[in-house]
């Protein structure tokens, strides 16, 4: 079907669209050419028959939980209890005071009721305390009362009883009985999927050394990290944390002349930058986006600020010989809140921030739309970033091109480029129409621009010191609504469902600062364009900011979903198209957070494609990414990762290029 209606998309003069549109009840309007307009009323009447039966969908779940909740009334005064047979291995099965439900692992075939620990549905691990001592049970601990239950504590503070294998019953906090639950859940909110990112975190804490065999173009290495990850309660809460020290000794070269030169020595690349050594910390996170408090600190994966309208799914570490450390701090209260963001914690070049006030929630706290109101000023800049790329006048690379390649530092491997800086900043107000536990719709509006300078030379006799520039502006507009939908008690499945309308300059496009801007902020191409026209001078800034402004207004869609269940299950997609402009996107994700002893994780992204078709072509693109990460445990000594990868590396002609990178490796340590 996709391929039809890209189809549909390449014609002009089209008499089936013109069906199409007739007999979905639409007006149609005449065509001359290759109209995006008829392109665009589709989408819209497509767009507008899916909004319907959202709203359809929203009148029969309020139904539904109407009747639910008229039902739980009427048995509230019966509650039931739920029985559990527990076998003397395996996994058995209770519920904490908040709800959560709690996995217990037995140790092994006793008669007593004696394990190893507990893992909760969302992976956190809780402690087993002895009922008497109430200090956590160790392996050597005595034998336990079997007809007593055990008491589990969890880093949240929750505490919840196990019942002993004689009874078959599960206990609450009180050591009752658990009565079937009927009442609300809290809601889940945040990023469903971990679209963008680039790593795996083992769910346990655990201690190992990872090693492997890896292929960087011609050059093989042996690659040795030494793991830890831990997990403890502060103020409340979980703070996750994961340590590594990444080394690559090289082994083998390919290339015939040069096949032992080098043979083991540590790869140097991996060390020059001073954000090379604070890679050591992969990940520390405590709290959650969207919550009151939540701070993370990471290696790989991709950040946002705000609804995204500047700073979407940007991740500094696509770029095969640079390594970051971004950081990202949030936090609001009832009456307003921030967010910061900087992609490099030991010298940030990209950073971005918002701040925004809910003034109506003084007024009534109760109303859902008084205290969603809110008004935002969001900012995001590049301070670096490349005006113009310097071209290889004294051939550093000696390969005998001079002017028709981007020069190459030698030492970094970076492209060397003269500088200025790229501002967006933004205006926004968000509300919810519609809040309850299963459902909330919210709706935003975002004003932003961005603001640089251009070159004024003759781009045929280029300036490379002082550049003349005139400052330019360009500026669009997003109306967004985003619908949150919660299904189910154990497990709930979530579900996000976001459509945007655009409108903006010619000059301006939404999230500039997106996944892939850390490699287009060089070289903006298409995603079929092999060479660029003009390589000092096709950096993002000038591409984008260069356009011809005179030009007609730009009308874009974007549309995104996501599912999730619990730990099991995540999978988003979303597409993004105008009627003009070669800045088409498309993602598809699937992710297994954690199950049983597996770990997955693959993500597809098409970047500026240039037509509507082009999204769906089968050949691999120019600015295709591609990340599969896969972590399977043969034993709790022994787990296996697989990593197809397609980062970005200097190509022949000093160009990036998408280079496929595949690694197997061996995770040898154990769980604690």
């Amino acid at each position: 079907m996709l391929r039809r209606v890209a189809e549909w998309f390449q014609l002009g003069e089209n008499q089936e669209l013109k069906t199409l549109l007739i007999e979905s009840g639409f007006p149609t309007l005449p065509t001359q050419g290759n109209s995006y307009v008829a392109r665009l009323w589709a989408l819209g009447g497509i767009g507008l028959r899916v909004c319907m039966m959202l709203f359809a969908l929203v009148l029969l779940t309020l139904g539904s939980v109407d009747r639910a909740e008229a039902q739980a009334a009427k048995t509230a005064e019966k509650p039931k209890t739920s029985k559990a047979v527990v076998p003397s291995e395996g996994v058995q099965r209770s519920v904490t005071d908040d709800g959560a439900t709690v996995e217990v692992v037995p140790k092994g075939k006793t008669s007593t009721v004696r394990v190893q620990k507990c893992i909760t549905d969302d992976g956190r691990l809780i402690e087993i305390l002895d009922r008497k001592t109430s200090r956590p049970l160790k392996d050597s601990a005595p034998n336990l009362d079997a007809d007593a239950p055990q008491q589990c504590q969890m880093y949240g503070g929750h505490t919840v009883l196990i019942s002993p294998k004689k009874r078959r019953t599960l206990l609450t906090k009180d050591g009752k009985p658990v009565k079937k639950r009927t009442g609300p859940i809290p809601f889940v909110e945040g990023e469903l999927a971990k679209v963008g990112s680039i790593g795996l975190v083992p769910w346990e804490n655990r201690f190992g050394l990872i090693m492997g065999i890896e292929r960087l173009g011609e050059v093989f290495y042996l690659s040795l990290r030494p793991e830890i990850n831990h997990t403890r309660e502060v103020l409340g809460g979980p703070l996750t944390m994961s340590f590594g020290l990444p080394v690559r000794i090289q082994l083998l070269d390919s290339r015939a002349d040069r096949r032992w030169d080098g043979m083991g020595a540590i790869r140097s690349q991996d060390w020059d930058e001073p954000s090379d050594y604070a890679r050591i910390i992969q990940y520390i996170r405590m709290g959650g986006k969207e919550e009151r408090f939540f701070f993370e600190v990471n290696s790989f994966s991709a950040n946002s600020i705000g609804h995204g309208t500047l700073l979407k799914r940007y991740n500094p570490n696509l770029n095969l010989n640079t390594r970051r450390v971004s950081a990202q701090f949030d936090a609001f209260m009832d009456y307003g809140g921030v967010e910061t963001y900087v992609n490099d914690i030991t010298g940030p070049n990209v950073l971005g921030g918002l701040v925004f006030l809910k003034p109506l929630s003084v007024i009534d706290r109760s109303n859902y739309f008084l205290r969603s109101f809110s008004l935002g000023f969001s900012m995001a800049a590049d301070l670096d970033a490349p005006l113009r790329n310097r071209l290889d006048e004294d051939d550093l690379d000696g390969d005998g091109r001079r002017f028709n390649e981007i020069q190459i530092n030698q030492t970094t491997f970076q492209p060397d480029y003269l500088s200025t800086s790229v501002i967006g900043y933004g205006f926004d107000v968000e509300f919810k129409l519609l809040d309850r536990r299963e459902i909330d719709w919210k709706m935003y509006f975002d004003h932003s621009t961005l603001i640089s300078g251009l070159p004024t030379d003759d781009p045929s006799n280029p300036v490379w010191s002082d550049i003349p520039t005139k400052s330019v502006k360009a500026s669009g507009l997003t109306i967004g609504n985003l619908f949150r939908h919660n299904l189910g008690h154990d497990p709930v499945h979530a579900l996000r469902f976001r459509f945007e309308y655009r409108r903006h300059d010619p000059n301006y496009v939404p999230a500039y600062f997106d996944t892939l801007y850390e490699i287009q902020r060089v070289q903006y191409l298409s995603s079929k364009q092999t060479n660029s026209v003009d390589i000092a001078n096709q950096t993002k800034l000038q591409t984008i900011l260069g356009r011809d402004p005179s030009g007609p207004m730009v009308n874009g869609l974007y549309v995104e979903g996501s599912w999730r269940v619990s730990h099991y299950l995540a999978l988003a997609i979303g597409l993004e198209v105008n009627d003009s402009e070669n800045d088409k996107n498309l993602f598809v994700h699937l992710e297994v957070p954690h199950l049983g002893r597996l770990q997955f994780l693959a993500t597809y992204q098409r970047r500026t494609a240039e037509s509507f078709a082009d999204l769906f072509d089968f050949s691999f693109g120019n600015n295709d990414i591609f990340i599969l990460k896969t972590r399977y445990g043969l034993a709790d000594a022994l787990h296996f990762n697989l990593e197809v990868l397609t980062p970005f590396g200097i190509g022949p002609e000093s160009l990036f290029r998408n280079t496929v990178q595949v690694n197997l490796n061996a995770e040898l340590g154990f769980s604690y």
